[in-house]
């Protein structure tokens, strides 16, 4: 065993050694990096998950949502801006019952949240939690409205129904909008329809749709009715509606008259909300008639008779008369009765009169006209207006406004654009002075200063980048050769016949001969000492 170990030790020790120190470095770097990425990995794993619970609006919602979960036994981390708190992944879902329950408004509550739920949960639990996800996928919703940033939703249902979206009776809906822009331009009735929608209310009567301002974008009983176009929320947006387009209409107007360089309009409109509707009758007499119309006629002729006569009855005649005979004096009268009764002809004519119209009597209109005149030093001073005072004195000296007379033709132009009397217009102008001081001539020399540095450090980058790219030559040194080994050279070269060396061959020139020449030619006093030597050695 402990030869085979040995063995194995070997090889590795062998195996090691068969690398140069650089390979040995990269092959410790690659399994230095190795190791951390697994170690990171295994880290990254296996840390707890954190998520975000809940943004706090301040320092005391704070310490109640860390007083909640440290009584609920659930751990929290706090963000950097002391305000966001994030929980476990796996306490996210009790987190957000726990925290919801004090009415707080949570991240992110999902359906699989809402739905989850064990043996024990019970059907006012999952409705508690199915409303809470309604809340927040609601307050999602509505921020993609127009002018909404943020929207809070509370929803609450009938107190006599334990399920939420009993069709018993509708759910009441609260809503705190945040708006990014002007709250008149947020549609509340299509809010509060969609809302009705989603929780399966048959109206919107239980809805209420505020601003983080106060102001009332919605309210449970805006509904149009007899009385008039809407609430006193509907009425005003109207109100505004219509001075908005009124103001624009005539600054626009205003605004191309070549005097007057700016406008302000103040618009005072008083609209009748009341729905009326009026009935209105008329007659016509026949063509040739000359009495007046009459829808009825009643003529009476009263005739009787009166008188005196003798004694009534048959006594006065005689024997063979058989007739009663009228005894003394008698008058008759008659009474005639004529009624009559005409249809003559008959227009009726009803008008029905929508709310919302402009009662132009009362309303009035008020515009304040800026003419804008631009003093400059250089067409001062040119003018010649600088000669006997400082650029100072004379901006003091123009006053800051100057009323100017309004032309008949601009009010008339006012009142015929709002359809309102003259007298309803008011209309002031005034001259507004502006002064643009002598333009001091920009110091261009730091500018230029910079681009220079920047060019030349630039210019040095690029030679740098050049030069290092430039592929490098390498020259062969030829080593200096000391006389001993010139020497030793020349003797093996030299072939000894005798007394008698072989002759130079001239037309050719060895390196070493080209050396010996060189050498002879820089030190003549050296190679007369080395011929010195060769003689008293008898070479």
């Amino acid at each position: 065993m402990n030869e085979r170990l040995k063995g194995i030790l070997d090889r590795i020790r062998d195996f090691w050694a068969k690398y140069n120190k650089r390979q040995k470095s990269i092959i410790i770097a690659t399994a230095v990096i190795v190791v951390l990425m697994i170690a990171l990995v295994v880290w990254i794993s296996t840390r707890p998950k954190w998520e975000v619970l809940v943004h706090c609006n301040n320092y005391n919602q704070v310490q109640e949502v860390q007083g909640i979960l440290t009584e609920g036994g659930i751990a929290y981390n706090m963000g950097s801006d002391a305000l966001t708190v994030s929980v476990q992944k796996k306490d996210l879902v009790n987190a957000k019952i726990l925290v919801g329950s004090k009415d707080i408004q949570v991240e992110g509550y999902s359906l699989s949240d809402a739905l989850s739920g064990s043996f024990t949960t019970t059907e006012s639990d999952k409705a508690k939690k199915y409303r809470k996800y309604l809340e927040d996928k609601l307050s999602k919703d509505l921020t993609s409205f127009d002018n909404v940033k943020k929207a809070s939703v509370t929803i609450k249902e009938a107190d006599n129904n334990s399920v939420l979206l009993s069709k018993n009776e509708d759910t009441s809906v609260a809503v705190v909008i945040t708006p990014s822009g002007s709250i008149d331009d947020i549609d509340g009735n299509s809010m509060a329809a969609f809302l009705k929608t989603v929780v399966g209310n048959s109206s919107t009567e239980k809805i209420n749709i505020i601003s983080t301002t106060g102001a009332t974008i919605f309210s449970g009983d805006e509904s149009s009715d007899s009385k008039g176009i809407g609430s006193v929320a509907s009425q005003q947006k109207y109100t505004d509606a219509i001075s908005a387009t009124m103001k624009n209409a005539i600054k626009a107007t205003l605004l191309k008259l070549p005097m007057y360089d700016d406008a302000q309009i103040s618009l005072s409109l008083d609209i009748n909300y009341n729905e009326v509707e009026e009935i209105v009758r008329r007659y016509e007499a026949q063509a040739g008639r000359e009495e007046g119309l009459f829808s009825k006629s009643y003529e009476s002729t009263s005739t009787g008779t009166t008188g005196a006569g003798g004694i009534p009855g048959t006594a006065s005649n005689s024997d063979d008369t058989t007739y009663y005979i009228d005894n003394g004096d008698s008058t008759t009268s008659e009474v005639v009765v004529k009624e009559y009764q005409y249809l003559p002809d008959e227009i009726v004519t009803t008008t029905n009169k929508r709310p919302g119209e402009i009662i132009k009597s009362s309303s009035t209109i008020s515009v304040v006209l800026h003419d804008n005149v631009v003093y400059t030093y250089e067409d001062v001073k040119a003018a010649g207006l600088l000669d006997d005072k400082s650029w100072e004195e004379f901006k003091a000296s123009i006053p800051e406004y100057e009323a100017i007379e309004v032309p008949a033709d601009v009010v008339s132009i006012v009142a015929n654009g709002t359809g309102l009397d003259s007298s309803n217009v008011s209309i002031l102008a005034y001259r507004v002075p502006f002064f643009v001081d002598k333009q001091e001539k920009a110091d261009n020399t730091a500018f230029w200063i910079r681009i220079a540095l920047i060019a030349a450090i630039v210019l040095l980058l690029a030679f740098m980048v050049i030069r290092s790219l430039r592929p490098v030559t390498v020259e062969e040194t030829v080593p200096e050769l000391s006389v001993e080994d010139m020497l030793q050279t020349t003797k093996d070269k030299v072939t000894i016949t005798g007394n008698s060396v072989d002759d130079i061959d001239l037309q050719d020139k060895s390196d070493v001969r080209k050396a010996i020449e060189k050498f002879v030619d820089e030190n003549p006093e050296a190679v007369a000492l080395l011929l010195r030597n060769w003689l008293e050695d008898e070479w």
